[in-house]
């Protein structure tokens, strides 16, 4: 299983024309993920330097606007390829995050602080 934190690829089946897309696990228990962008062209993008992630080809941004909640058995049949699983959030990143979710009115209430409370969590989970 994955930790919050972790960033993955996967398909992104949700776009018109579906391809792969990194995401980045926002909370493990539910299956909660936020895609990986190259651009800021979606409400409530934050910013990920490739400084702080060696696994970026160039800068790239969160789309913590949209929560997409992916089942278990999506990530199992990804993770059959070890090379799925590309990385993790810098703890700066993490912190930034997390600041970004607590003001996020495109999520509800509940939604924040499950996200919140994984990102925290000393174990990511």
């Amino acid at each position: 299983m994955l930790k919050a934190g972790d960033v993955v690829w996967l398909i992104a089946d949700t776009l018109r024309h579906p391809k792969p897309k990194m995401h980045v696990c926002v909370s493990p228990a539910r299956g909660w993920y936020f895609r990986i962008n190259t651009r800021a062209h979606f409400l409530g993008s934050i910013a990920m330097p490739r400084f702080e992630h060696p696994f970026l080809d160039h800068d790239s941004h969160i789309e913590g606007g949209a929560l997409l909640d992916i089942h278990d058995s999506v990530i199992e049949d990804a993770l059959r390829v070890p090379s799925r699983l590309v990385g993790r959030l810098h703890a700066d990143m993490m912190a930034r995050l997390a600041r970004h979710v607590a003001q996020l009115p495109t999520l509800a209430q509940d939604e924040r602080d499950e996200i919140l409370a994984s990102l925290s969590a000393p174990d990511g989970v």
